[in-house]
């Protein structure tokens, strides 16, 4: 099992330097209001009689100031809490594998190859499987997945910084500059524009879209080794021929029903 204080560390840590760096932007009533707001948002969650009256009249009773402040406090410790549940996440993930080797884990391709064989299917149907396989990831830019690059950036490293606390044999100074590095993520963070000042054009969508290149080119890699190895540790004996069964589409750029910037000559 993985200790799940772990992930209250990380959430605590995170919320704390949140609350230092509203402090110091903004002002200790600041996080008080925000504070206030939260606890009033938990009480209504679990029940308490008359908090939802007193939330809505607590949220009715901010000038537009305040409600910026409030959403975006709470907008950042949501994105926050899930890099910290996201690194949570990796460390079962990893122990899980740690305690099955040299077994795969659940629900992986490793898994899935020792099902079919277990299943009774010989080589030659598994290779007849393998030659239907047809996997078409479709890239679009959808609007929950609006995010600026920057903003992604910056969640991006601080989450690389989560990981470097997890190291055993990191040095009291080593942490310390780690935990700089986070704070002044989360500082510029603060201070940066959630929304951006004007429409995407449908070739910067393109662009935001194929800032995820260098990310297939590190994971279709593993997929296909993945795969490669349970084939060889289940079935030593043959030799499988893999086709490209893994391939990606793209409506960014493209969808003329739905964009109206898409014309012919975007297309072209």
């Amino acid at each position: 099992m993985v200790d799940t204080d772990q992930l209250l560390r990380d959430t605590r840590l995170l919320e704390d330097l949140l609350g230092q760096v509203v402090t110091e932007d903004e002002g200790p009533e600041a996080v008080q209001l925000v504070t206030e707001i939260r606890q009033l948002a938990r009480e209504r969650r679990t029940n308490v009689p008359g908090a939802e009256a007193k939330l809505s009249q607590r949220i009715r009773s901010l000038n537009k100031e305040q409600v910026r402040l409030v959403a975006r406090s709470l907008s950042i410790f949501f994105d926050l809490a899930n890099i910290a549940e996201d690194r949570q996440r990796v460390r079962v993930l990893r122990k899980r594998e740690q305690d099955r080797h040299p077994g795969p884990i659940s629900e992986s391709i490793g898994a899935s190859i020792q099902q079919l064989k277990a299943a009774g299917l010989h080589a030659g149907q598994v290779q007849e499987a393998l030659n239907k396989l047809d996997v078409e990831l479709v890239f679009t830019a959808h609007p929950s997945e609006a995010k600026r690059r920057s903003i992604r950036a910056k969640l991006r490293r601080m989450r690389l910084c989560l990981e470097e606390l997890d190291r055993i044999e990191l040095l009291p100074r080593e942490r310390t500059g780690v935990l700089t590095r986070l704070r002044a993520d989360l500082t510029v963070l603060w201070q940066t524009e959630f929304l951006r000042p004007m429409r995407p054009s449908v070739l910067e969508e393109v662009a935001r879209g194929l800032s995820i290149m260098p990310r297939l080119w590190e994971v279709v890699p593993e997929i296909y080794l993945s795969l490669r190895q349970a084939l060889a540790s289940e079935f030593p004996d043959h030799e499988f021929t893999l086709p490209r069964f893994l391939r990606f589409g793209s409506w960014m750029g493209g969808d003329r029903d739905g964009h109206p910037g898409v014309t012919w000559d975007i297309t072209a």
